[in-house]
């Protein structure tokens, strides 16, 4: 492989890719589902098990997005900070918003374990490390403030304990987090598959959505055009996080499209063993954090852009990637031998929270901020109930004052900008005096 080249991510899709369409629906559906991610899996899972007629419309393939172009990563909290979150919304809702978050990772691996989900589901921790002094003191704080309001049992880890941990060297300390796993995303998505048909659920596929309607207030039902055909439901629900510019809605300037790309090694397990000695996943501090994690077949999994921007439009990103990879763990690690390097999307609010929410007959979930798996799980289950009638969700995220993003033709140097603030943020933390 070229250092400049792109390849298909290092999970197996070959079972996605291989499900077949089932028969366009006829009639009337009481519920129509764009996205056949994580998110539309699980709320239509949801709803066809409280009685309801479900569709799900596919562009490709079942998780052919961000649901199969993930790390696998399970994690607490949300990208807001709870401080910012105060600011914004009040102590009382922010308390239940990052409960709800730190919550939501421990309902994700028992939805896992619940639906015999066999995806390689593992606890793991992840332990950040502390670039300056400055940030092992923030991460301290951090340690005490979230046991005292949550019981979240984050541990500061000292500057002279972080071997324990790992083999990397030249940190300030550490944050280790117990609530964090992995798992392989396309076998999970495999397994929901599998799942929601048992439950009656349809998926057709090819089949991308071109338009919708149904968000009047008086819509007596939601309409998708597919193609050439017109799909009639009682209502539909949008899951397609950051590809939700694609399609016009309520909430197409709600979320903003911001790039990824992940890199995978050949086995490497004895090295693997001395990065990460317990097994936990490792990052940085950074804001444009490196993280990796150690795969079942002794792979490392490494991530961690450099960029806002889409990877897959920019010339050498793929080798930027490796070269930033390489100078982070070859000199504990050796030379990276990469077997796979792949681009993708993550879905980013202007307020850092997810959306969950209606407009006349249409609803959506979607912004997860990085907290992919976790989130579209939890917002999954909420809105099959709330889509079903039998329970409106508690959190009330839909009050969430989630402004729209610049136009389209701004996100580029908007989020070139941002990159440069980024870096230059990287930069002096690099260069505090311990």
């Amino acid at each position: 492989m070229t250092t400049d080249a792109w390849t298909a991510p290092y999970w197996q899709l070959a079972p996605l890719r291989a499900v077949a369409s089932d028969p366009w629906p006829e009639g009337r559906l009481d519920l129509a589902i764009v996205g056949g991610g994580l998110t539309g899996l699980v709320t239509g899972l949801t709803a066809a098990r409280q009685g309801l007629r479900v569709a799900i419309f596919e562009a490709l393939f079942p998780g052919a997005g961000a649901s199969t172009r993930n790390a696998g990563y399970i994690t607490a909290g949300a990208t807001r900070s709870y401080e910012r979150c105060v600011a914004a919304m009040g102590v009382a809702a922010a308390q239940d918003l990052w409960r709800a978050s730190i919550a939501a990772a421990r309902q994700a691996v028992a939805f896992i374990a619940d639906e015999g989900c066999d995806c390689g589901l593992a606890q793991t921790g992840r332990i950040t490390l502390a670039v300056s002094a400055k940030h092992a003191e923030a991460q301290r704080r951090k340690a005490e403030q979230e046991r005292a309001r949550f019981g979240w049992a984050l541990q500061a880890v000292p500057r002279n304990e972080l071997d324990r941990y790992t083999g990397l060297v030249g940190y300030h300390g550490g944050l280790y987090d117990p609530l964090t796993w992995g798992l392989d995303p396309a076998r999970l998505v495999d397994a929901l598959v599998q799942a929601y048909r048992a439950a009656g659920g349809a998926i057709v596929c090819p089949a991308a959505v071109d338009a919708i309607d149904g968000a009047q207030p008086d819509a007596a039902c939601a309409s998708l055009q597919v193609g050439l055909r017109r799909i009639t439901a009682r209502q539909a629900f949008i899951a397609l996080d950051g590809y939700a510019d694609r399609l016009a809605s309520p909430w197409a300037r709600r979320v903003f499209p911001v790039g990824s790309a992940l890199l995978v090694t050949e086995p490497m397990a004895a090295t693997a063993r001395r990065l990460s000695p317990t097994g936990a996943a490792i990052e940085t501090s950074e804001s444009f954090k490196r993280y990796f994690r150690v795969l079942a077949d002794g792979r490392l999994l490494i991530g961690g852009r450099n960029s806002l921007l889409a990877p897959e439009r920019q010339r050498g990103a793929r080798r930027r990637l490796s070269e930033r990879s390489a100078a982070w763990i070859s000199p504990c690690a050796g030379p990276l031998a990469i077997s796979h390097a792949w681009p993708g999307t993550l879905g980013f609010t202007m307020s850092m929270l997810p959306i969950l929410a209606r407009e006349g007959r249409l609803y959506f979930a979607g912004g997860y901020c990085g907290h992919g798996i976790p989130t579209s799980i939890a917002l999954g289950r909420m809105a099959g109930r709330w889509l079903a009638g039998r329970e409106t969700p508690a959190l009330a995220l839909h009050a969430i004052g989630h402004g729209a993003s610049p136009p389209r033709r701004l996100h580029q140097p908007l989020l070139a900008a941002a990159t440069l603030a980024f870096r230059c943020r990287d930069w002096m933390a690099h260069r505090e005096v311990a």
